[in-house]
């Protein structure tokens, strides 16, 4: 179709309201991410920040295998990020099952889920990094680009462990191209904060 973002955010934030107030705004979203046009995806996903809790998590659920590009993936975790510091243990176990999945933008999704967790909660720092662990060698791209995403978020929390778990990389077949994404997205986060 071609809308645009601002287009689309405006839809968006009329779906918002109306989740709000409609008992079966998740049953009208799941309908609108079953169309499969891309731009109606995007405003579903957008919108699941009017939802609570229990049915952002059930539209997630319901939708995350037709997930097959990186906007759609990193939308969700835009969508999802109050709920995941309201709620970050249920989100990071959601990111654990996630990360184990056969598929590989659920995987991407298990990647990426806990960066809002462990920016507003550190303590879930080794968890995370545990999940990264499982997906250093993943032969997906977008999910390798998942881990060095939240690798760069994780070193923005704590440098030292963070610069520690990826030393215990260097050197391993196989994660040499992850490692260098990890260390070419810290610099850049790093020439940020400059």
């Amino acid at each position: 179709i071609g809308v645009r973002n601002p287009e689309m955010r405006v839809v968006s934030r009329q779906l918002i309201e109306f989740n709000k107030t409609n008992p079966k705004a998740l049953a009208l979203l799941v309908k609108i991410w079953n169309t499969e046009i891309f731009e109606f995806r995007w405003i579903a996903q957008d919108a699941i920040r009017g939802l609570e809790m229990k049915e952002a998590i059930e539209f997630i659920e319901k939708t995350k295998s037709g997930v097959n590009n990186w906007m759609h993936s990193d939308n969700l975790l835009c969508a999802i990020g109050k709920h995941s510091k309201e709620n970050p243990e249920v989100i990071m176990k959601l990111a654990e099952r996630y990360s184990k999945s056969k598929q590989p933008w659920t995987r991407r999704l298990g990647v990426i889920f806990p960066i809002h967790v462990v920016k507003k909660y550190p303590r879930y720092l080794d968890r995370t990094l545990k999940i990264l662990d499982r997906n250093m060698k993943d032969d997906h791209d977008y999910v390798r680009k998942g881990v060095s995403w939240t690798c760069a978020n994780c070193y923005l929390i704590n440098i030292g462990k963070t610069r520690r778990w990826l030393k215990n990389w260097e050197g391993k077949r196989g994660v040499e191209k992850t490692v260098n994404a990890c260390y070419s997205r810290i610099r850049a986060y790093e020439k940020r904060r400059e």
